[in-house]
């Protein structure tokens, strides 16, 4: 790797494997904003401020699902929870493409919004734990 020497030796291999994580895991996460917004005015009919609207759903959905992370990792851990938001982050995902309603849409992808950012704030406290 190309790291100055110090940046090696200071962080433990595990901290390092999940900032990696954590950065494919938000950059491929980036991808879908442009994408929903793409997908809610030519598939789904409309307008650029219905698709910001939608996206405003999805990400205040998303602050929920961070808080709400936060507080069952405090109680059940990583173990119960990671799964809980990668399986039902994958579920809804798959679900999305065969929505004709925007409000539907909307629905779904802000209940996959609390599932996918549900495992954020446990990525960042398994840091304190390494």
């Amino acid at each position: 790797m190309l790291l100055p020497g110090k940046w090696k030796m200071s962080y433990p291999r595990k901290v390092w494997v999940l900032g990696f994580g954590m950065f494919v895991y938000l950059t491929g996460m980036s991808f879908l904003w442009p994408l929903i917004t793409i997908y809610t005015t030519q598939q789904l009919g409309g307008s650029m401020r219905i698709a910001g609207l939608v996206l405003m759903v999805y990400q205040g959905a998303g602050m929920v699902g961070s808080l709400l992370g936060g507080m069952l990792y405090d109680r059940y851990g990583t173990r119960r929870i990671i799964p809980i938001g990668a399986v039902g982050a994958a579920v809804f995902a798959f679900i999305l493409p065969w929505i004709e309603s925007i409000g539907i849409f909307a629905f779904i992808l802000s209940i996959s919004g609390v599932c996918i950012n549900l495992v954020i704030p446990i990525m960042y406290a398994l840091v304190g734990d390494a």
